[in-house]
């Protein structure tokens, strides 16, 4: 197997908060002015980069376009997420992931933040996606704060998590902190890609771990220009994070009671 094939060429982009009649136009520039620009085979937007709730005929929409550039450019893409009329009157906060082409899934946000939990329902599932040689996780930004997603996700086999976000330029400090840690104390890359408009203000980051001498170490990559590039080793980090996942005893209190 070549060793390009083990590789994820992550490619971020910073995409500004827009109108939902935008949308097309942005991925029409997305596909003409940035892609063709990047080598990479994982694509990942922000959270909530089309600022309103769509209907799910838009959602639909939406994927198809990013369906058709995955397809052409055999690579998988994490479109950020997006506030979807899942039923009548009921919005969820959801994440597609698309391979070649192919939707494979959805995850939809289950920790919501504040005026969140006024306007949309939370998601029951955590789920995993078969991608790039490897299994990703998609924690939608205020996920990534709490242990219990990763560690699940770690546990149903996930060796890279994928986390839109959409983080207040105050609080960037702070964000970082949680993605660091989160891929320190499970040993799985994380990718945290944030809007581009002035009140969140980019500052995207990978973080990915990486084995030196008898321990492991992180390696961050940082976005610059509204662009984020990182490269993941598939073997390497699937072996840390199996390994780590054995030395888990998965037991949070002393006593072992809650």
């Amino acid at each position: 197997m070549n060793s390009r094939d083990r590789e994820i060429r992550v490619l971020g982009v910073e995409s500004g908060r827009l109108a939902k009649e935008d949308a097309e136009g942005y991925i029409d520039f997305l596909r003409a002015g940035v892609l063709d620009n990047h080598d990479h085979n994982l694509l990942v937007l922000p959270e909530k980069w089309v600022a309103e709730n769509i209907s799910g005929d838009e959602y639909d929409h939406i994927v198809s376009r990013f369906s058709d550039i995955s397809s052409a450019y055999g690579s998988t893409i994490v479109p950020g997420s997006f506030a979807v009329e899942t039923d009548p009157g009921k919005w969820k906060n959801i994440s597609p992931v698309i391979d070649r082409g192919h939707v494979l899934g959805t995850q939809a946000k289950v920790s919501l933040f504040m005026h969140e939990r006024n306007s949309l329902s939370p998601g029951t599932r955590i789920e995993t996606f078969s991608a790039l040689g490897t299994t990703l996780a998609v924690e939608i930004c205020y996920d990534i704060d709490f242990p219990y997603f990763t560690k699940v996700a770690v546990r149903r086999g996930a060796s890279v998590v994928v986390n839109p976000s959409l983080i207040h330029r105050d609080f960037h400090d702070m964000w970082h902190l949680y993605v660091t840690s989160r891929s320190l104390e499970n040993r799985v890359p994380v990718i945290s890609i944030n809007s581009s408009s002035p009140d969140f203000a980019g500052d995207s980051i990978a973080v990915v771990p990486y084995l030196h001498e008898w321990g492991v170490k992180l390696r961050t990559y940082r976005s610059s220009g509204g662009i984020l590039e990182a490269t993941i080793n598939v073997g390497e980090v699937s072996e840390l994070a199996r390994k780590r996942e054995a030395e888990d005893p998965g037991v949070y209190s002393l006593n072992g009671e809650k």
